[in-house]
């Protein structure tokens, strides 16, 4: 999680001292009129420069460095794809949703499973599904590629951690795509990934918390 403006402002100019440049006789409203314009400038040029990113619909969402450019583009996909309106009920799932889930027939064959053991996994919290546009679906981040593994690890502590608010193809996204903070052998691994590779799922689950506070202020 990134600090707030007010915590890198308190560094680099406190309101209570300082100025833009060495100035006598201000009165304290011109005073604080420079400081804040002298921040904006500063801030702004930052930015320009890739040093920080940030997105003002997000909270808490500065981030300093060049390597974060690349996390402010991809929050800023995942809230875009938050804010489009999902199909009416009845519908039916689109091609690209179908592309990224399978429906309770196709999951069992996956797992090679019965219906009602795949009712029993679902119930017991081991396999996320998600109703859309009326049908049950299971996401396909938690079906493992590897041949020897059917999903991948963590499922039952990542699922509950998963927005409410969120589409299917913000789910997938999140998912599918690598994210810094899950980085092995100094490689970025998507969160399905590290699930597959057997590492922590509450560092993904947290990951996950974040998004469910900023949406849920």
């Amino acid at each position: 999680m990134g600090p707030t403006f007010r915590e890198v402002f308190e560094h680099l100019l406190p309101e209570t001292s300082g100025a833009p440049s060495v100035l006598t006789g201000w009165e304290p409203a011109e005073r604080i009129q420079a400081v804040h314009r002298f921040r904006y400038f500063v801030m702004t040029k930052w930015k320009q420069g890739g040093f920080i990113d940030f997105d003002k619909e997000v909270s808490r969402s500065l981030r300093t460095g060049p390597q974060f450019r690349e996390i402010a583009i991809r929050e800023r996909h995942i809230q875009a794809l938050v804010r489009k309106k999902p199909p009416r009920s009845g519908r039916g799932p689109s091609d690209a949703v179908a592309a990224v889930t399978l429906d309770p027939e196709g999951a069992a064959a996956r797992l090679r499973i019965s219906q009602a053991a795949l009712r029993r996994l679902t119930k017991a919290g081991y396999l996320r599904m998600v109703t859309h546009a009326g049908q049950a679906l299971y996401p396909s981040w938690q079906f493992s590629p590897q041949p020897d593994k059917k999903v991948v690890e963590g499922i039952d502590i990542v699922a509950p951690a998963m927005p409410e608010q969120w589409p299917l193809a913000a789910e997938h996204y999140f998912m599918a795509a690598p994210r810094m903070e899950l980085a092995v052998d100094g490689r970025h691994r998507s969160p399905s990934d590290w699930l597959d590779l057997g590492l922590n799922p509450h560092i993904v689950a947290g990951i996950l918390e974040k998004y469910s506070y900023d949406i849920g202020r």
